[in-house]
């Protein structure tokens, strides 16, 4: 029985080494034709830390978040040792995924999920839908917020075990979610909130339709899941509340304090919802009806349908086993209705597919849950994982294949190389490409984002070093503007005349001035001329 266990655990460990390779090799290979503004905005900051020798910095204009427990933990680390930013990159890709796989493993364990749950981990390093691959295989943001879930229900489910050493997990579970709090709500409304929410429903009122979950469950169980979930939750506000009231005097970054609800737009929010879980569940917009694409997109449809069909089933049956089980479920579910209720209600984030990632992953235990229930050799059990594996490795293929054929970014290297060459290193652009030619230079060009082009000629305080609405120096400075940006705007942008391109491809063109000084009189005239 070891024998088997052990072989079944070198094979595991092979493929999610060959999976995370592949990964980076993809990374390496085709990254820098599919790094967006977000992606490389992650990339200068941490240049950034590592240059100041620090894991925050009061030089960045942060976006919504504090990055606390984030993927600069790693990266900036890796700038101290290479200046290669790509070679960064798909090193840190590799690292923040194996961490991210350790934190699952290590909660399957806690939770006694067992083989069935292993197996799924290879799901954490596939890229079953495009958001996914983009923001956190990729782009590597959501893997912390996932990574301190995990951590967070393995830490718990040993803090109600009672076993050996539960008093160092609970106070490394209060100092993760102090922490996790310290760099934001977001991780309160993920992780914390639907974790009490599920423990109060443990104790208090249930509805008919999950009471006989909770049946045969210890009295003294219930209690430590309800006191330690309120335990949890209140270090995590704790942690935000040293966030709102005095990190964001010292840091800048974007409050949700003055955040109001919105309006009562049930249809169109449902509209943006549905597609959001479409685009999780690997469904793309684009592909061809005939040929792959509808095998791929109609198996992220029953991916949804499966969804609902297994949690129905696991919330209406009550002979599941084991205690963990079930509030893994009922965690689950809380979490989705609290986050449902934050896309419907409050204007803190998109239902975008991308920011369904850190509640929804939780899918892959509940689907484990499922399968270990019904048990993977009846018709059920056969069914649902087929169909499910189906849906990741088509999809992921699909994803790989699409990546690679990808260029989001046409015209940028040959303006990179244009601008180096000539010693050009101050410059600006919008958001949208700013950090990106920063990353295509590996950081020789220092972009300042712009909100507005026009008259104003207005710096975005956002993602970018403060010391770039600063420049006031006498080395020659230049702007990159969209062709297709300064077409649609060619009036606002008249002061910038043909006279000071020095370079222009089929997507851009670069304007040259003497140093800040003309550029502002430029600027200046041009407010008049208009």
């Amino acid at each position: 029985m070891k024998k088997k266990e052990l072989r079944f655990n070198l094979i595991l460990m092979l493929i999610l080494a060959a999976e995370i390779a592949l990964s980076m090799y993809f990374t390496y290979k085709y990254g820098m034709n599919n790094v967006d503004a977000d992606n490389s905005s992650e990339m200068v900051l941490s240049r950034l830390l590592a240059d100041e020798g620090t894991f925050f910095s009061r030089n960045w204009f942060y976006s919504t978040e504090l990055r606390v427990l984030n993927t600069q933990i790693v990266l900036s680390l890796l700038f101290r040792l290479t200046d290669n930013w790509l070679l960064v990159r798909t090193l840190g890709s590799g690292i923040l995924m194996a961490i991210m796989v350790c934190a699952y493993l290590y909660m399957i364990r806690e939770t006694g999920l067992g083989r069935c749950g292993k197996a799924a981990a290879c799901v954490l390093v596939l890229p079953f839908c495009q958001c996914y691959q983009q923001f956190a295989l990729f782009g590597l943001y959501y893997i912390p917020h996932v990574t301190i879930s995990f951590v967070t229900a393995g830490l718990f489910a040993g803090i109600i075990k009672r076993h050996k050493g539960w008093q160092i997990k609970a106070v490394l579970a209060v100092a993760l979610a102090a922490a996790a709090g310290l760099g934001g709500i977001r991780m309160l409304v993920v992780l914390y909130c639907p974790l009490v929410i599920a423990a109060f429903l443990l104790n208090y009122r249930m509805p008919a339709c999950i009471q006989d979950i909770w049946r045969n469950v210890p009295a003294a169980v219930k209690t430590r899941v309800f006191v330690y979930s309120f335990i949890l939750a209140a270090a995590s506000g704790i942690g935000f509340i040293i966030n709102t009231a005095v990190l964001s005097d010292i840091f800048t970054f974007k409050s949700f304090n003055g955040t109001e609800f919105s309006d009562a737009d049930i249809f169109g929010r449902s509209d943006a919802i549905l597609n959001g879980l479409m685009q999780f569940f690997g469904y793309k917009a684009g592909r061809r009806v005939m040929g792959p694409g509808l095998v791929a997109n109609t198996l992220a449809v029953a991916g949804i349908v499966i969804a609902v069909y297994v949690m129905w089933t696991l919330i209406k049956k009550a002979e599941l086993t084991s205690v963990y089980d079930r509030f893994i479920v009922l965690f689950f579910a809380a979490d989705f209705c609290v986050n449902m209720f934050t896309f419907y209600f409050a204007d803190m984030w998109e239902a975008n597919g991308n920011y369904l990632i850190p509640f929804m992953m939780w899918l892959i235990p509940v689907f484990v849950i499922y399968i270990n229930y019904k048990g993977i050799m009846t018709a059920c059990g056969r069914v649902v994982a087929g169909l499910l594996a189906a849906m990741v490795v088509i999809n992921s293929g699909m994803e790989y294949y699409e990546w690679k054929n990808t260029d989001i970014n046409p015209g940028k290297e040959g303006i990179v190389k244009f601008l180096v060459n000539n010693g050009y290193e101050r410059g600006y652009a919008d958001f949208w490409d700013a950090n990106v030619f920063t990353e295509y230079s590996q950081g020789q060009l220092k972009m300042c984002n712009i909100r507005t082009f026009d008259e104003s000629f207005a710096a975005l305080e956002w993602l970018m070093d403060k010391s770039y609405t600063e420049w006031n120096g006498d080395s020659k400075v230049f702007i990159v503007v969209d062709n297709a940006f300064s077409w649609e705007n060619r009036d606002t942008l008249s002061y910038l005349d043909r006279r000071y391109m020095v370079a222009s491809n089929n997507e851009y063109c670069v304007f040259a001035f003497d140093n800040d000084a003309q550029l502002a009189q430029i600027v200046e005239r041009g407010k008049h001329r208009q």
